[in-house]
């Protein structure tokens, strides 16, 4: 797969209220039958509450999504995830 890109919740909440809403049960269905799952994740699992990136310089983007999330990453099915892109070091 590509980018996984959930939303965010820094500095404003842009996740699902449901974070089930986020992939229809047909997709989960499908990807369960690969051997590996293997996406780019363009963010980070944390909740650390200060970025390292100045988002206020406009056009610069600061990805967080909440560790919980990593639940359901695993019940879809996702096998691997890369980390080494721009929005590896969002939050240190």
């Amino acid at each position: 797969m590509g980018d996984v890109i959930p939303g965010t919740n820094f500095p404003d909440y842009r996740l699902p209220k449901d974070r089930n809403q986020l992939i229809p049960k047909s997709i989960i269905n499908h990807f369960k039958r690969a051997d590996i799952l293997f996406a780019n994740f363009e963010g980070t699992l944390t909740n650390h509450r200060y970025s390292a990136k100045d988002i206020n310089k406009g056009q610069i983007y600061a990805f967080r999504t909440p560790p919980a999330y990593k639940k359901l990453f695993a019940e879809v099915g996702f096998t691997v995830f890369n980390v080494a892109n721009n929005h590896a070091l969002d939050f240190g």
